[in-house]
């Protein structure tokens, strides 16, 4: 059934933890704007993701986007600590850089959800590239994008029998 009717793959993925000798060199790209301040208030949050190249983040600061414990933390206290900012752009950017390489190997891939430094993906199926495939691929992979743990599974019954379910209330 799964390799009849399954949808492809679904990879979790958890990215490590930048090390804070990163963090701290790029927090150090933070000084003409905040000088030796150690926290960052609203009205200089986006001079600091421009100065960090990483203006397209904004939107992701909200109560829902992926920056949402910055949001939190910044309605709370009116600030927040520079390294926490730098530390999630980091991420971000580690898990975008995922998602390319993941499209860069397979045709059909998009994000199921995102928290923090966990990510799931689904892997539309394609008759080339097996289960085996992608989890050589990623292995091999995994230290240069800073994956640090991953699960790869096929798409489950439960979901097949969703679909199926799904197809006939359609029909």
């Amino acid at each position: 059934l799964r390799n009849k009717f399954g949808q492809g793959y679904e990879l979790e993925v958890k990215l490590s933890i930048p090390k804070p000798k990163h963090v701290q060199r790029r927090s150090a790209d933070l000084n003409p704007v905040l000088g030796d301040e150690t926290t960052i208030k609203e009205d200089k949050l986006k001079p600091c993701l421009e100065e960090l190249g990483s203006e397209e983040l904004f939107e992701e600061i909200t109560e829902k986007g992926s920056g949402s414990g910055l949001f939190q933390q910044m309605s709370t206290d009116g600030y927040i600590p520079r390294e926490a900012l730098v530390s999630w752009i980091i991420v971000e950017n580690r898990g975008d850089n995922v998602m390319k390489w993941l499209k860069s190997e397979f045709s059909d891939v998009s994000m199921i959800e995102h928290y923090m430094s966990l990510y799931k993906f689904k892997i539309g199926k394609q008759e080339d590239k097996t289960i085996g495939y992608l989890f050589s691929t990623v292995e091999k992979n995994k230290k240069e994008l800073k994956i640090s743990e991953y699960a790869l599974s096929q798409t489950t019954l439960d979901q097949i029998f969703t679909n199926f379910a799904m197809m006939g209330e359609i029909e």
